[in-house]
């Protein structure tokens, strides 16, 4: 069994923004026999604006973004800025070679919301990692992925 060890850097929060919404129509689908609202309130709201492997964040931002990650990097971050999601929880799940090995909750509180998580890697952790954005009911919003790679000293 893999064990983990993961910090939660914390929550960011900068003033909210309103986005106007559409209003909202109703259409019905014969087929299914739902109205376009109904199915509409069944989706989750909002959306990943972005969502990036960093080496660091500073100022509420990642400083770069990152596809490969070195041995020589002991901690990496993953940043996500959700918008239209107050109220709303999402997961931030890191998984090495298929096997979940972290996974941190946030609660949005409000319509724009940064947060991001920290991983503490390990050298005998080399190879591919996925990093995704999960919410309430399970549905990944986001994923990106990275190489962890022995570095050229220890090669």
């Amino acid at each position: 069994m893999k064990f983990a060890s993961l910090a939660i850097v914390g929550t960011l929060v900068i003033a909210p923004w309103h986005i106007a919404q559409a209003t909202e129509r109703h259409h019905t689908d014969a087929e299914a026999g739902m109205t376009m609202a109904s199915v509409q309130d069944s989706m989750p709201k909002g959306s990943v604006a972005r969502a990036t492997i960093t080496s660091d964040v500073q100022d509420r931002e990642p400083v770069d973004s990152l596809s490969t990650v070195t041995t020589d990097d002991s901690k990496i971050f993953y940043f996500t800025e959700i918008q239209d999601m107050a109220g709303h929880t999402i997961t931030h799940r890191w998984e090495y070679d298929g096997e979940v090995m972290a996974e941190v909750d946030f609660e949005i509180g409000g319509p724009r919301w940064r947060v991001y998580s920290s991983k503490t890697m390990t050298p005998f952790w080399v190879g591919n990692w996925k990093v995704s954005v999960i919410d309430e009911d399970g549905n990944p919003l986001s994923v990106n992925t990275f190489s962890y790679t022995a570095s050229s000293m220890t090669q």
